[in-house]
């Protein structure tokens, strides 16, 4: 059951290619801007006083990681006409046609986005790693780095796994409608966790790394497949009743 998957993933990430490489460029410019946030809190991490912005990391970790399991500049994303022609839904009525069982279809799905989350999450960490300031390394080692993406990496699959089913299991309206949703109550969260603790949620997560991060690890690696197991069910009964037609 990997075999027929991942053909179909092959075959469409080589139609995609295009957006592909855009979303690729756009997640080294987000690992530039996540170094600049985070090299903010550097001060803070030392124990030095003064104002840090604290809701800039946040924003990128907590709203934007998560995005990392979609190919984000794509038309889809991008053109208002998704809201009408959904491409996301025709894809599937053209594959629903085909003798492709439901079973592989959906595998397919979360292959594409799992491949996704993996080469977008190298890109982005690998980038911000390279373009973090010497001050930064200072009071975070390289180690502690490590540990840092690898909580994030499964903060985003636990957390972005939604938008596969949002993707293929509704329609373009219901894709811009919980986009808009989801920005809206992620950032909301965020303007009040920093209001409420005076801090960043990515720094608390920064700090208690040093200590817990095997727990921290564990809790949301485990959250991340919980979550990818899930979504995987939830679409293949969305599919197997949804009419095309």
């Amino acid at each position: 059951m990997w075999k027929e998957p991942w053909s179909i993933v092959k075959n469409e990430l080589r139609l995609l290619w295009k957006p592909y490489v855009g979303t690729v460029l756009a997640t080294m410019l987000l690992g530039f801007l996540a170094s600049i946030a985070l090299d903010q809190l550097t001060g803070y991490l030392a124990g030095q006083s003064g104002a840090y912005n604290t809701v800039s990391a946040d924003i990128i970790f907590i709203l934007l990681t998560p995005c990392l399991t979609t190919i984000f500049i794509s038309s889809p994303y991008l053109s208002f006409r998704t809201i009408k022609e959904d491409p996301f839904g025709k894809r599937m009525a053209l594959y629903r046609i085909l003798p492709i069982s439901t079973k592989v279809l959906v595998r397919s799905r979360m292959f594409i986005m799992l491949f996704t989350l993996i080469t977008l999450s190298i890109v982005f960490y690998t980038t911000l790693a390279i373009v973090l300031s010497d001050a930064f390394y200072q009071v975070v080692s390289l180690p502690l780095y490590i540990q840092f993406a690898l909580f994030w990496f499964g903060f985003s699959l636990a957390f972005g796994s939604v938008f596969v089913f949002i993707e293929y299991g509704t329609n373009g309206k219901m894709l811009y409608i919980f986009s808009f949703l989801y920005g809206i109550s992620i950032f909301a969260f965020i303007v009040l966790f920093n209001l409420i603790n005076k801090s960043s949620f990515v720094l608390l997560i920064l700090e208690n790394m040093q200590q817990y991060s095997l727990i921290l690890l564990l809790i949301i690696w485990a959250l991340g497949i919980i979550s990818y197991n899930v979504w995987e069910m939830l679409l293949r009964k969305r599919l197997n009743k949804r009419d095309y037609l």
